[in-house]
C-alpha cells in the first residue's frame, strides 16, 4: 500500500515528466534505450528535490555541488522508477559509492554539463545497464591518447569527436560491467568497435577479468544531441 509521502512524490514526478517531455536529451536517450529501460533526463536544477530517509548521510561531507548532483540523480532515478511502474524508494550508496538499487531493479545515473540522467529497468529485462552523458566538446589530444588506442572508435561519425565518443562509450560500459562483476576496468583494457551510426560494441579483456554473464563484450548505443553526447550500455536478460 502506498503511503501519503509516496503519493505526493509520484505527483511531483508526473509534473517533472510533463516538464521534461520536450527535453532533447530525454528524447535522444529514449530513442537509444532498449525495450524495458525507463529514462529520466534534464537539467540538474530541475531535479533538485529533497532526499529520502537515510540518503543524506552519503553526502554529509560532500561539497554543495556534489550534494546537488546526488539529490538530482536520486530524483531522476525515482522519476524513472515511476515511469516504469515501480513505487519510488530510497537509493542508498554502497562502500564503493555506487547506487544500491531496490531488489529486482538495475540502473545507472550520470551527471555532466549541468544535466542529469537515470536509466532503470527490471532485472528480468536487463542483466546489466549503464548510462553516461558528457559534454560533446573534444577531448584534449593528450587525454584522447589515454582513452583511445590504434583504430579504436573507427569509423567515427563525422560530427562526433572520436576521443569523446570512446570516452562516453567506455564509461557507460564500465557502469554496466562493475555492478555485475565487482571488477574495475581501465580505458586501455577494453576496445571500442563502431557497429553503425548509433551502435558500438565494447570488447572486454580476457581473464582474470570476469566475463559478463558468459560474454566478453557489451553492446552500447550512442547519440549526440545539441551539446551533449550520450551512451547506454546493456546486456539484455
Amino acid at each position: 500500500m502506498k503511503t501519503l509521502a509516496h503519493k505526493q512524490l509520484e505527483r511531483r514526478r508526473r509534473v517533472h515528466l510533463d516538464q521534461h517531455t520536450e527535453d532533447g536529451l530525454q528524447h535522444a536517450l529514449e530513442a537509444l534505450a532498449p525495450r524495458g529501460v525507463s529514462i529520466a533526463a534534464g537539467e540538474i536544477v530541475a531535479f533538485d528535490e529533497p532526499l529520502m530517509s537515510g540518503e543524506a548521510r552519503f553526502t554529509v561531507n560532500a561539497v554543495p555541488s556534489r550534494q546537488l548532483e546526488f539529490r538530482a540523480g536520486r530524483a531522476a532515478a525515482r522519476l524513472a522508477m515511476t515511469k516504469l511502474g515501480v513505487p519510488p524508494s530510497a537509493i542508498p550508496s554502497g562502500p564503493d559509492r555506487a547506487p544500491r538499487w531496490p531488489r529486482g531493479l538495475v540502473g545507472s545515473i550520470s551527471h555532466a554539463h549541468g544535466h542529469v540522467t537515470a536509466a532503470i529497468a527490471h532485472a528480468r529485462s536487463a542483466q546489466a545497464l549503464g548510462i553516461d552523458i558528457e559534454a560533446a566538446a573534444p577531448l584534449a589530444p593528450d587525454v584522447a591518447a589515454l582513452v583511445c588506442r590504434g583504430a579504436e572508435g573507427l569509423p567515427c561519425p563525422a560530427h562526433i569527436d572520436r576521443g569523446k565518443l570512446c570516452f562516453v562509450i567506455k564509461e557507460a560500459a564500465f557502469k554496466a560491467y562493475y555492478p555485475a562483476t565487482a571488477y574495475f576496468l581501465d580505458f586501455d583494457q577494453v576496445f571500442v568497435e563502431i557497429m553503425g551510426d548509433h551502435e558500438a560494441r565494447v570488447l572486454l579483456p580476457a581473464e582474470p577479468a570476469p566475463d559478463l554473464y558468459g560474454h566478453r563484450f557489451i553492446d552500447v548505443r550512442f547519440s549526440q544531441t545539441d551539446d551533449m553526447l550520450a551512451a547506454i550500455a546493456f546486456r539484455e536478460a
